[in-house]
């Protein structure tokens, strides 16, 4: 009974960290979808919110996964385990939580100022371009 029990939990972290890389993937796809052509124009703002999510995602798992060796954070029912804790001790990474957590919260934040340098070379582009031909709008047909 208790190897059914173990891969119970194996089965149940893996699941888990498979949505994980479904979410990742999908936000992935959002920011290559705001790199990308889309009638002429490429959407940069849509890629630098998806870059802050995924960034902000990243620095909330390195705080839980810099915790898989003290386990001092509530779980969110009775009787969880600490995923973080189970994954660095079947890779034996247990003794380096902290620092796997540092790692993970540093790529979130370079992720997260990569949007706000993105955003702002947009804005510079946009700034030093020349000015758009004159609308077709309401304001063509009072002139």
């Amino acid at each position: 009974m208790p190897e059914r029990a173990e891969s119970v939990r194996v089965a149940g972290v893996a699941g888990r960290g498979l949505g994980l890389v479904i979410l990742l993937i999908l936000a992935w796809k959002v920011l290559a979808q705001g790199l990308t052509f889309q009638g002429g124009t490429r959407q940069w703002a849509s890629a630098a919110v998806t870059l802050v999510w995924t960034g902000q995602s990243l620095t909330d798992v390195a705080i839980y996964a810099a915790d898989g060796r003290a386990e001092a954070l509530p779980r969110l029912a009775e009787g969880l385990i600490h995923h973080w804790n189970f994954v660095l001790g079947r890779l034996g990474l247990l003794q380096s939580a902290e620092t796997i957590g540092r790692l993970i919260f540093g790529v979130g934040l370079l992720t997260m100022l990569a949007a706000l340098l993105l955003l702002a070379l947009d804005l510079l582009r946009r700034w030093n371009a020349p000015p758009a031909p004159a609308e077709t709008g309401l304001n063509a047909r009072a002139r």
